[in-house]
Parts: C-alpha cells; structure tokens; sequence
C-alpha cells in the first residue's frame, strides 16, 4: 500500500509526465490497459492505487513505482514525446 503522501507524489508526477508529453488520460489508459477513471482516480489520488496501476503506469513512462512514489529519483523519459503517443480506436478503448 501507498502511503498518503505517496499518492499524492504518484498523482503529480503522473499528471506532469502525461502532460509534458501531451498524452491525454485516455490514451495512458489505452496504453496500460486500465479505464479513464482509474487514471482520474490515481492522478488525483482520491483512492489507493493498486501496486499493478502504478507498476504499469511506471513502465508506460520508463521508470519504476518508487520514483513515481518519490522514493527514488524521477529521471524525465529520455524518448521523444511522438513514441508515447497511443492511437485510439474508433470508439474508444473498449472497441479494441
């Protein structure tokens, strides 16, 4: 489990990375596999993220659960903004 001020570190830093790379919440949801709102959920920290949410949000930008945590250094991805970016389907995520 995140401590509260762990999930507030895991929100912003989330929230930062997603919008210096101009990716919305849908298309980091698309990319890990996860819904809209669990992504609202976890940027605002309004519930407890479960470790499998952050480990994939952490892979999706390069890092790991600790430094989206603040438990470790946050290293800015070092890829190009353009291979983030996740298509949608038609229709959204649940049409895939």
């Amino acid at each position: 489990m995140f401590t509260p001020d762990e999930r507030a570190r895991i929100g912003a830093r989330v929230r930062g990375l997603r919008a210096a790379l101009q990716i919305t919440q849908a298309q980091l949801a698309y990319a890990v596999g996860k819904s809209v709102v669990t992504i609202q959920a976890l940027e605002r920290a309004r519930h407890p993220p479960t470790k499998r949410t952050v480990a994939a949000v952490a892979q999706y930008f390069h890092t790991t659960p600790d430094a989206l945590a603040g438990l470790a250094p946050l290293e800015f991805p070092s890829r190009p903004a353009d291979a983030y970016v996740i298509p949608i389907p038609i229709g959204g995520p649940e049409s895939a």
